[in-house]
């Protein structure tokens, strides 16, 4: 069902339900020998009659002297059957959502258990070697560092300098 065509029904039903309000609050007479089943009240071009053990609704209108009396469609009941198919749509969705997240959620135990069994290896095998870098890595790591810091200050040098003969040959 369209967008449209459930406003236009929202809009009908409201209109309905004003009325059948407007009559109960200004206790509008009964027609001659109904009983308290039903609910009679003027409306613009007739009358409206609603059967309160139903709740059909019944608008009767006077043309050319002939009164004619027309149930209005109740789409109430197919409101409803709407509004129960998609509460089961719902419902399915969700209940294919979860078995997916639970899937996920396996496959994101099993990878933190590989990581953490990852993480156990290495730390073992640390400790297997001492944990500790011998005399000769060392000296690898401190020579790489020495290198990198000597190039570091170089460059710092040779922009020092850029910048100073620039300062002497700018005018100011």
């Amino acid at each position: 069902m369209s967008g449209k065509a459930l406003t236009a029904i929202g809009v009908f039903l409201v209109v309905i339900g004003a009325a059948i309000a407007s009559a109960v609050a200004t206790d509008a007479p009964r027609a001659q020998g109904a009983s308290d089943r039903f609910l009679v009240t003027p409306i613009e071009g007739g009358i409206m009659r609603v059967d309160r053990q139903t709740g059909e609704v019944t608008v009767c209108t006077e043309t050319q002297g002939k009164w004619t009396c027309n149930l209005v469609p109740d789409d109430r009941m197919s409101l409803e059957r709407e509004i129960d198919d998609l509460e089961r749509d719902n419902y399915l969705l969700r209940r294919s959502d979860g078995r997916r997240r639970d899937g996920l959620r396996d496959h994101r135990a099993e990878q933190r258990e590989a990581e953490r069994r990852r993480k156990k290896k290495a730390y073992d095998d640390m400790e297997d070697d001492g944990g500790f870098m011998s005399p000769e890595e060392v000296d690898k790591a401190m020579n790489s560092v020495e290198r990198m810091m000597n190039r570091f200050i170089e460059t710092a040098r040779q922009l020092r300098r850029r910048l100073a003969e620039e300062d002497k040959a700018s005018p100011q």
